[in-house]
């Protein structure tokens, strides 16, 4: 799993970078729904409701772009093709 973090480490065959797009998606999505649940306030109006959770979104979501590009990268370099 450290092709997870890393772009420049390991190699990663097609099932590997399949299963790691699942883990991946898996993570985004139940950090997602533990910070729905986590920062639902009911007595909130909407427009605070929406702001409330932005900071702890926004860390998830960069944490799965990061880990879906060390992926996308490393099975770049072991087609032969170059990463940039």
């Amino acid at each position: 799993m450290l092709y997870l973090l890393s772009p420049f480490v390991g190699r990663i065959g097609r099932g590997q970078w399949w299963l790691a797009q699942l883990v991946i998606f898996a993570l985004c999505f139940f950090a997602s729904l533990i910070v729905i649940i986590m920062f639902h306030d009911p007595t909130a109006p909407g427009f605070e409701r929406e702001f409330q959770s932005s900071p702890v979104a926004g860390v998830i979501i960069l944490a799965g772009v990061c880990m879906n590009c060390c992926a996308c990268l490393n099975r770049l370099h072991d087609t032969g093709r170059s990463g940039l």
